[in-house]
């Protein structure tokens, strides 16, 4: 160690070197029993040693192996302390680097036998309950499904099955089974018209079917042909020409002409009577329908002669009042606004509407036909 001490400075400076010869010389430390922070570096078996009490508290160094000494090499203690404050060589440091260990092989073959354990009867006492055989769940399955073929019918029904074995095929045609029908079929058509009946075209049966709608009672009488020029092919007797409105007497007409009228006496007389006269129409009273006869005047074939015209000579009202078709004077305003509402009605209905002022003969009535006309003639 060395001192030094400068006087009459304003400050010390001390320095001091110490040099442990123990911790250079180890050997020679031990030797001459030099103090080692505070007393002598004791032997190595004078080292302190726990107990195996102290060390082993769980039981452990029965499985525990042995340290290998070619691993762990004894070191001086006072090597290791001189290594500390002053390290000679330091090692370089290794990445990754892992420390030896030892091999378990050893370990593992020194380890006792695991000791059985022991089961909860043997414990706590008692006996253990003998385990509950499972039931099957398809036991319940197995029996026969009804109306399944067991055994016995499968043997019964071939037993009851011809052989196929000498079967040829017969030359002669096998005659039809017969067959039992449940529903019995419906008698074949029949190929004539039978009596009271006639066959109707199309375009007739739908003008027929549109007469009932209407309310139209009517009759249909045989074929009129009373010449070539005189003919109704299927002619209709209306008996009741709209709906609470009776024909007074029967008119004979063709299907298309009395459609024509129904619906005129239906959408246009109806309503006349209840808006000039305050009630309603009953009947019609026709004086003329289908009638074989010349235009007057002309050698021209009537529209009457085919049932396509009709003659109105007056309405019969529901109060019992008649209007009849004649000229009406300054007295009666209310049958003479009726009649001239009816009369320019008819006009939309019909190609030919002729009354009185026309000529003598149309005085008393109307004239309605259903001829197509390019130009309604209405006078």
């Amino acid at each position: 160690m060395v001192l030094r001490i400068r006087v009459g400075g304003v400050s010390w400076r001390v320095a001091a070197l110490a040099v442990l010869a123990g911790l250079s010389a180890p050997s020679m430390a031990q030797a001459n029993g030099n103090l080692v922070w505070g007393g002598t570096v004791p032997t190595p078996d004078q080292a302190y040693r726990p107990s195996p009490s102290a060390v082993d508290m769980f039981g452990t160094a029965a499985v525990a192996p042995a340290p290998n000494p070619e691993l762990s090499p004894q070191r001086s203690t006072v090597d290791s302390l001189a290594n500390d404050l002053m390290p000679r060589n330091v090692p370089a440091p290794t990445p990754n680097a892992l420390l030896p260990t030892a091999q378990p092989s050893a370990a593992f073959a020194a380890s006792p036998a695991p000791t059985p354990m022991r089961d909860a009867d043997s414990v706590f006492g008692g006996s253990m309950l003998p385990e509950q055989p499972r039931q099957d769940p398809w036991a319940a399955m197995k029996s026969v499904t009804p109306g399944a073929l067991t055994d016995a019918d499968r043997r019964r029904i071939q037993e009851n099955t011809p052989s196929r074995a000498n079967t040829y095929a017969a030359l002669e045609k096998r005659p039809e089974p017969k067959i039992e029908e449940p529903v019995k079929r419906r008698a074949p058509l029949v190929h004539k018209t039978p009596s009271g009946w006639r066959n109707l075209p199309h375009k007739e049966a739908l003008c027929r079917a549109a007469l009932v709608q209407l309310g139209v009672e009517f009759t249909e009488p045989s074929p009129i042909r009373a010449s070539k020029s005189c003919s109704v092919p299927y002619p209709v007797k209306v008996t009741r020409i709209a709906k609470g409105v009776a024909m007074s007497p029967a008119a004979t007409l063709n299907c298309d002409a009395a459609f024509r009228i129904s619906r005129w006496v239906d959408k246009e007389v109806k309503r006349a009577a209840h808006s000039t006269l305050g009630t309603r129409v009953a009947a019609i009273k026709n004086s003329s329908s289908y009638r074989c006869s010349r235009v007057a005047g002309s050698g021209g074939i009537s529209q009457h002669a085919s049932g396509n015209a009709l003659d109105v000579a007056a309405f019969v009202m529901a109060d019992g009042n008649e209007i009849d078709v004649e000229k009406k004077g300054f007295f009666s305003p209310r049958e003479k606004a009726f009649q001239n509402d009816v009369r320019g009605s008819a006009c939309r209905w019909f190609g030919t509407v002729l009354g009185p002022g026309y000529d003598y003969l149309h005085r008393n009535h109307f004239h309605l036909d259903a001829r197509e006309r390019k130009k309604t003639y209405c006078k």
